[in-house]
């Protein structure tokens, strides 16, 4: 009779909600709520269910890390340049297939920076009615650090933008049609670069425009930090004007494969052309040829460079500029710093300092620590 009590006691507390029903087997589930949250209770040993227990969903997992040594993911980098610690590019996204517009952009971003860091300058809508394109850019400190690039809408105009950020300002309208303007140079006082006419020179605050070699030929243009623009004319002559203007120093004639890639220090140029081979000279009026890497029938150099040490190169397939490399030559030996993977196509525009190089491709900024 007690055992029959007791149980009634139980059942009808249980229905007062003071105690858990009766259940069985032990380990037996079912679902509950609680606080309006689904949840399971477990049939004890004792024959009663337990508390309501509504299990917290684990967090959601934390994004991966990026791939190693990109520096920023944009779409359709273009003109990249580095500063001591920065890295500043132009990009240019297209407009969407439902009339989205895309964006043409400038960009700032730490060389220790990782995706998500990078900072964008200044930008304008590019749509299909509009077209807007952004190319090359450089930067000096004029008062304040400024950079400077070639703007196409319509018209075409060098603007400066503040390197901290803000509005544009159009220095100067080189043409209403298209005379491809290129090689965007500075040194620091004056900015330089080529067009149909050949390289022209402007005051790096704008003004009048001059011309420093008349030629419809001039294919790249660099400067070579010590008063001298090296240039390419015609299939592949290598010559030299002085940024103050004068006489033209042929360094070579014409060359046997046209010239795709060109940088100069004051006492070196290096080029590489569309056979892949990869060359220097003396910065002076003839001098024995360094080769570096020879010609072959597959591929082209797309950029090329020197950071005191390593002679830095891109080559690419020449049929449809992919399967680009990235390679160094250091201490008599050369080593692929990067074989591009089968997404990505177009890396150029090599930028580097004592310890790293960067690059971009279509859809990334890069570097590679040596």
């Amino acid at each position: 009779m007690t055992r029959y009590i007791v149980t009634l006691l139980i059942t009808l507390l249980a229905l007062r909600g003071k105690v858990h029903a009766f259940c069985e087997p032990a380990g037996s589930e079912r679902v509950c709520f609680a606080n309006g949250e689904e949840g399971t209770q477990v049939c004890l040993d004792n024959g009663q269910f337990g508390p309501c227990s509504v299990s917290t969903p684990p967090p959601p997992p934390p994004p991966p890390p990026p791939p190693p040594g990109v520096v920023a993911f944009v779409d359709q980098p273009n003109g990249l340049i580095a500063s001591t610690g920065n890295l500043y590019w132009t990009s240019n996204s297209s407009p969407g297939a439902t009339g989205t517009p895309g964006v043409s952009a400038v960009w700032r971003s730490a060389k220790t920076g990782v995706p998500g860091d990078e900072v964008m300058l200044y930008s304008e809508q590019n749509s299909r009615d509009a077209p807007v394109f952004f190319g090359d850019i450089v930067f000096a400190n004029a008062g304040e650090f400024f950079g400077y690039f070639i703007a196409v809408s319509g018209n075409i105009v060098i603007k400066r933008v503040p390197l901290s950020g803000g509005a544009a300002v159009v220095l100067a309208t080189l043409s209403t049609s298209g005379t491809n303007a290129r090689s965007l140079l500075t040194d620091g006082t004056s900015l330089f670069w080529v067009d149909s006419s050949g390289i022209r020179k402007m005051p790096i605050g704008g003004g009048a425009i001059g011309t420093l070699v008349a030629s419809n030929s001039v294919s790249l243009a660099v400067y070579d930090a010590n008063g001298n623009i090296i240039f390419v004319e015609g299939q592949g002559g290598l010559r030299k004007v002085s940024t103050l203007g004068g006489g033209v120093t042929t360094l070579h004639g014409t060359a046997t494969a046209r010239i795709t890639a060109l940088y100069a220090t004051p006492t070196q140029v290096f080029w590489g052309d569309n056979f892949g081979a990869v060359r220097s000279s003396p910065n002076a009026a003839s001098g024995d040829q360094g080769v570096y890497q020879p010609p072959t029938l597959i591929r082209a150099t797309a950029s090329v460079g020197f950071d005191g040490t390593r002679v830095l190169w891109v080559d690419c397939e020449r049929a449809a500029n992919t399967g680009c490399v990235v390679r160094k030559l250091a201490l008599g030996t050369v080593n692929s710093v990067v074989i591009n993977d089968a997404g990505a196509k177009e890396i150029s525009h090599l930028q580097w300092d004592a310890v790293s190089v960067y690059w971009h491709d279509l859809t990334s900024v890069r570097k590679f620590v040596h």
